[in-house]
């Protein structure tokens, strides 16, 4: 489908941006394809403890691969355990782009540990980013934004209804505090969840 300039003028925020072949990659690309303008944000000390590791390039050296004038793209790199980076974030959009319309919530925490040996600290360190990160990234986004319709906040979740995942128990608890962050923000944030 080719680029639509849907979304010229819009600013977006998009988290979970570490890897070429990773899904915020894609996003960012395509909407820069439709007009948008972005910060990207990832985190590689997560990537460097997973299998498939962090790519051959992260952070601005991998953006710098679509071409785009910092004008329209940003990177920075920002760890959302900590309860503060997503104030950070959408700060550091506005700061730099003049607003924000649209948060994307890619990132996430992936472990590998099932029922028998999840451990106190990997549960909340899953549930900090996973679900505690979007909740207030939709909060940040909404301070920002002025009154009136236009944001938006895209929460991916994963596809354990489709089977089981019981080797990523921390990730699963993670993820459907993130289903239940939209369907709170469905409703009570004024904002459109896609």
């Amino acid at each position: 489908m080719p680029p639509s300039k849907l979304l010229l003028g819009r600013v977006a925020l998009v988290t979970g941006v570490s890897r070429r072949i990773g899904i915020g990659f894609a996003i960012v690309r395509r909407l820069l394809e439709d007009g948008a303008s972005v910060l990207a944000t990832g985190w590689t000390p997560h990537d460097e403890e997973m299998p498939w590791g962090p790519g051959d390039k992260q952070g601005a050296e991998l953006l710098a691969e679509l071409g785009e004038p910092v004008s329209r793209l940003q990177f920075v790199a920002e760890d959302l355990e900590d309860p503060d980076a997503p104030d950070r974030l959408v700060a550091s959009v506005v700061e730099r782009f003049g607003s924000i319309d649209i948060v994307v919530a890619n990132h996430a925490r992936s472990s590998h540990e099932s029922l028998w040996d999840v451990s106190a600290e990997e549960l909340d360190r899953s549930w900090a980013i996973n679900a505690r990160a979007s909740m207030l990234l939709a909060r940040s986004l909404a301070r920002a934004r002025a009154a009136g319709p236009g944001g938006r906040v895209i929460l991916f979740t994963s596809a354990q209804h489709q089977g089981p995942m019981w080797k990523e128990i921390a990730w699963l608890v993670g993820e459907e505090g993130r289903w239940i962050t939209g369907q709170v923000i469905n409703h009570d944030g004024g904002f459109r969840l896609v």
